[in-house]
């Protein structure tokens, strides 16, 4: 189990690494599964190699553990958001690039990558607990919620609740209640921190993106792109296609350890490596929690 803050006042929430990990239970569970399958990889190589101080069994897993979220990642979650446009990634063949620079673009962290809060459901669906609100994720004490014997059963709800379209519209449950805070409006932080780090508006962004120069338009980026329509076979519109292509490829391409490499194979060892192969989010659920194989799709990421 997660470490409490404080054993004695266990509302004030867990040691994960990350704060945000206690903003509701969903979070705390996530890190929990993650924090179980390094534990499961770490039994696993300390029986294997007997000889191995601690420290050694810890970053062997740590490689494991990195490379199945890296597979994950490229292999199940962007195909569910891109849909059809995932071939992007793809095409060319990947291949490591020793001068790309592995930078983090703010017009991909401050206005892109929030798309997923548009993603976000008002309702949680569960089989024992019937419909739990975002209201109630967020209001409700971390001891209510607290990971135990029956995570998997959130966690089931998660992957068998519906993501909203992506659209300029996002649910109460993020503009209104926010963290329990009543009146803490999600959308409007993340138009005052697009604007506080210097992003452009809408029309300058599609002369940068698309090369569309000369539009007027003066709508803030983050509403702009969420406004257009989408793209054919995929789940969002094509200015977000561009940015999160260029820099899932980018993070990718700069990797020198990234997972797909070839030498990685040798790096991991082939017998890890080739389990990290044939992992998915599926099977990282039903090995650290009591799901079975028929409780989820084989993609968990979709319905």
């Amino acid at each position: 189990m997660l470490p409490f803050a404080d054993p004695e006042a266990e509302n004030l929430g867990f040691i994960c690494g990350d704060h945000r990990c206690n903003e509701h239970s969903a979070l705390a569970t996530m890190h929990l599964i993650w924090v179980r399958e390094h534990n499961y990889w770490a039994k696993l190589i300390g029986r294997a190699r007997p000889d191995w101080p601690g420290e050694a069994v810890f970053w062997k897993a740590r490689q494991v553990v990195i490379a199945e979220m890296q597979k994950i990642t490229y292999e199940e979650w962007l195909p569910a958001l891109l849909g059809s446009k995932s071939y992007i990634l793809t095409t060319p063949e990947p291949a490591f690039k020793a001068g790309l620079e592995a930078e983090i673009h703010v017009e991909f962290a401050a206005v892109a990558f929030r798309l997923g809060h548009t993603l976000v459901n008002n309702y949680i669906f569960t089989d024992k607990e019937g419909d739990v609100s975002l209201l109630q994720l967020f209001t409700q004490t971390l001891q209510r919620h607290r990971p135990g014997s029956e995570i998997g059963q959130l966690m089931k709800g998660f992957a068998n609740t519906p993501a909203q379209r992506v659209d300029n519209k996002i649910v109460d449950g993020l503009r209104n209640f926010l963290f329990g805070s009543l009146g803490l409006d999600l959308v409007t932080m993340n138009l005052v921190r697009s604007r506080e780090v210097g992003i452009p508006k809408y029309g300058a962004l599609l002369d940068c993106v698309h090369g569309e120069f000369g539009n007027e338009s003066d709508l803030d980026s983050f509403h702009g792109i969420l406004s257009e329509p989408l793209e054919e076979g995929s789940n969002v519109g094509r200015t977000l296609v561009k940015i999160l292509t260029e820099q899932f490829r980018r993070i990718r391409d700069s990797d020198p350890n990234f997972y797909l490499w070839e030498n990685q194979r040798e790096m991991i060892g082939e017998n890890l490596y080739s389990q990290i192969q044939g992992i998915t989010m599926k099977k990282i659920l039903i090995r650290n929690t009591e799901l079975k194989f028929a409780d989820l799709k084989e993609n968990a990421f979709l319905i």
